[in-house]
């Protein structure tokens, strides 16, 4: 990979990672033959800081706040893929990139900046306009994570504090 690696993630399944870097390029490799067999340039990026996977979608975060959407599908179709969609609802770079175990809830947080974090529905791409609640010091988010069947959602922050969210729609935990 050219220049500084700042985050990878895999499939489900292990056997593809995505890696992204200070040259905004991201990276697919084959984890069985550990080779790299694709690499494009993240649309508008100049440093890629943040990379997730869902069953559908790889969104990439950027050192602008910008977070681009992957169809997984049709990335293979071309040499440079084009995101079906770009989240421009952070100003600062995307540190933290997560998704639940479906794919129906991308989170993306900053770092840089008190109180920005947010979560994304699929396959809408619409970002949640009541979350995190208005009035809320939440803090600087450092770590995010799903519960295993996505019936919680948790984020800590800067402070030694984690916050835990029911999510209602999933019946499991």
């Amino acid at each position: 990979m050219n220049g500084e690696v700042q985050d990878v993630a895999f499939n489900s399944s292990g056997s593809v990672m995505f890696s992204t870097g200070t040259f905004g390029e991201v990276y697919e490799w084959d984890m069985e033959n550990r080779v790299c067999v694709a690499k494009f340039p993240d649309e508008g990026t100049i440093v890629g800081s943040a990379i997730a996977v869902t069953p559908n979608f790889l969104a990439t975060g950027s050192s602008s706040g910008i977070v681009n959407v992957y169809d997984r599908e049709n990335m293979s179709n071309s040499s440079v893929p084009k995101p079906i969609k770009s989240l421009m609802n952070l100003t600062t770079r995307v540190t933290s990139l997560t998704s639940n175990h479906s794919g129906e809830i991308l989170a993306f947080a900053s770092y840089e900046k008190r109180d920005v974090i947010k979560l994304a529905h699929f396959p809408s791409m619409t970002v949640y306009s009541n979350f995190p609640f208005l009035n809320t010091f939440w803090g600087r988010p450092n770590t995010m994570a799903f519960s295993p069947n996505s019936g919680y959602f948790s984020f800590g922050n800067d402070r030694g504090e984690a916050y835990l969210f029911r999510l209602k729609h999933f019946d499991n935990y």
